[in-house]
């Protein structure tokens, strides 16, 4: 039907936070179900959160729905910052910046056990110790999206880690900043930042009227 790529999330509540028994599924499991009952367009997730699963199980959930989706999966993982669900749900919320440094750690370990023979890896968080994915996924070339809207680490994140860099509900003037500092920090690893996709999401509101718009154009 003419649509390229289609994403669920990764939340424990709809959000907005209005009702906690409004239906919101799991991300994992939605994203398979995404993958076995489509056939053309890619599949993905803007974005799983690293700290909700240990990056080993990720990895392989990634690479199951690869396989199920015949190579069109991509990946996304970042920080979080949804407090209710974290607390709620017994994760505790660390700061950003504890956040930040689990999301690198993570980050590290997936990109290492989609693209290596065997992954080691001792940090703060995480102890992997000669692990292997097996089977990798259909697609060696899966891309792996960094998500956030934070301004100093997330585009050095994506800079070092990401094939996508992913935006939430920024506007136009922070987003120009982002790529500027994404495309700074990519001078300094010496990647050509045209190798790194990037995208924003934005609000889509269906209404019976016109809207009211202001002289600046925005809602």
């Amino acid at each position: 039907n003419g649509f390229h790529w289609i994403s669920v999330w990764d939340h424990f509540y709809a959000n907005p936070l209005q009702d906690r028994n409004n239906p919101c599924f799991e991300g994992v499991a939605a994203m398979s179900a995404l993958a076995a009952t489509t056939t053309n367009v890619r599949v993905g997730c803007l974005v799983f959160c690293a700290l909700f699963r240990n990056p080993g199980l990720l990895a392989k959930a990634a690479a199951t729905i690869d396989h199920i989706s015949g190579g069109r999966a991509d990946i996304g993982i970042g920080a979080g910052w949804f407090a209710e669900e974290f607390n709620e749900f017994g994760y505790g919320f660390p700061t950003l910046g504890e956040r930040l440094d689990q999301l690198e750690e993570a980050l590290t370990i997936f990109r290492s056990l989609i693209h290596e023979e065997e992954t080691n890896f001792k940090g703060k968080y995480y102890d992997i110790r000669g692990a292997v994915c097996a089977p990798k996924p259909l697609n060696p070339g899966m891309r792996l999206w960094v998500g956030g809207r934070g301004k100093v680490r997330t585009p050095d994140i994506a800079a070092r880690f990401g094939d996508g860099f992913n935006m939430p509900y920024l506007a136009p003037p922070s987003v120009a900043d982002r790529l500027g500092r994404l495309r700074r920090r990519c001078d300094e690893y010496d990647r050509d930042p045209a190798e790194i996709e990037t995208s924003v999401n934005v609000g889509f509101y269906l209404g019976d009227r016109q809207p009211d718009i202001n002289p600046a154009g925005s809602l």
